[in-house]
């Protein structure tokens, strides 16, 4: 596992990052997400994305999207170092169907299930 985590956060091309990144997440396992959720606060967006998009793999298909920048669950990923701002949770709550509080809580519910991982 410790060399998966290297290609995680090496100087890859995206594309060869992300893969990696959501193979990981797809496994399920605590060894495969620990060098997601260590890469979350890294000082490369892309990475920062790249293990987002690993660890959504692990989530329900309407939290993936909550978390996709243009939410549809794929790729592009939102930044975890920037904050949700209501707008686009308004946004996420019209596109998707939900209410803004559904989608307040759903945001909060993602970033306490990582923590704890």
């Amino acid at each position: 596992m410790a060399r998966a985590s290297l290609v995680v956060g090496s100087g890859d091309p995206d594309g060869v990052r992300r893969a990696v990144a959501e193979a990981l997440g797809g496994i399920k396992s605590e060894m495969s997400v620990e060098p997601l959720i260590a890469r979350l606060e890294g000082e490369d967006a892309c990475v920062r994305r790249d293990a987002l998009s690993g660890l959504a793999q692990g989530l329900e298909e309407i939290d993936r999207k909550l978390l996709s920048r243009d939410l549809g669950g794929i790729n592009p990923f939102l930044d975890p170092s920037e904050p949700i701002n209501d707008a686009f949770a308004k946004r996420a709550a019209s596109k998707l169907e939900l209410t803004f509080e559904d989608v307040q809580m759903r945001y909060v519910w993602v970033a306490l299930s990582l923590a704890c991982r």
